[in-house]
């Protein structure tokens, strides 16, 4: 048996941007929701198993990601569509760079724009407000 936590994935007042996701029964990638030009979550919530830290798996559902962005951007006939369930949430705890497209990536890095500052931004509070469920 394992502990599930509610961990919401969101940043200060304004959220944090994102690459286009799909929302499930969506048949079009969008950014959820419209920040400028942009689109970003204000918050968000997944599940996440064990402990929390960067390396914990997580379980996301509500979209899928596009485990192609940091490769090939928002490039539409390149989009890989996976349901994150039982994936590492991400590849580091603190980030210094963006993500290289050789670096290993993770649910966050497919989430988030790559930007160091959106990036470190949907880390930090990945611990503040969770809730145990047993």
């Amino acid at each position: 048996m394992f502990n599930v936590y509610f961990g919401a994935v969101y940043v200060y007042e304004n959220g944090f941007l994102c690459n286009k996701v799909l929302t499930l029964g969506a048949k079009n990638w969008n950014y959820p929701f419209s920040r400028g030009d942009r689109g970003g979550f204000a918050y968000h919530e997944i599940s996440m198993e064990g402990t929390y830290k960067y390396t914990s798996k997580i379980y996301e559902a509500c979209l899928r990601v596009n485990r192609n962005v940091v490769k090939y951007g928002e490039d539409d006939k390149k989009r890989d569509p996976f349901l994150p369930v039982d994936t590492r949430f991400s590849l580091k705890e603190i980030y210094s760079s963006a993500v290289d497209e050789k670096d290993e990536q993770y649910y966050l890095e497919w989430l988030v724009l790559n930007e160091v500052a959106e990036l470190n931004s949907a880390m930090l509070k990945i611990n503040r407000g969770a809730r145990s469920i047993q």
